[in-house]
């Protein structure tokens, strides 16, 4: 019988492709943010300051629409 808190390695795969899964979801949508915001910033639609700000508003809500998924990265 294997000890107390004993991972498998099979456990600890699955595991480590749902985190993997998880953040590439994560970066395809960073990825898309910046996109939009470089091309808005180049245009010079926005300033700098607002590009940042943006970026960051849109990553605190992509945390708070995914976080039970995001929760993988907790452990």
């Amino acid at each position: 019988m294997p000890p107390k808190g004993y991972v498998s390695r099979e456990e600890r795969r699955k595991e480590f492709k749902k985190r993997t899964a998880i953040g590439k979801e994560r970066n395809e949508a960073c990825r898309q943010w910046i996109a939009e915001l470089s091309g808005r910033l180049n245009a010079e639609e926005i300033l700098t300051y607002e590009a940042l700000s943006l970026a960051w508003a849109a990553g605190c809500e992509y945390g708070k629409e995914h976080a039970e998924e995001l929760k993988v990265f907790d452990k």
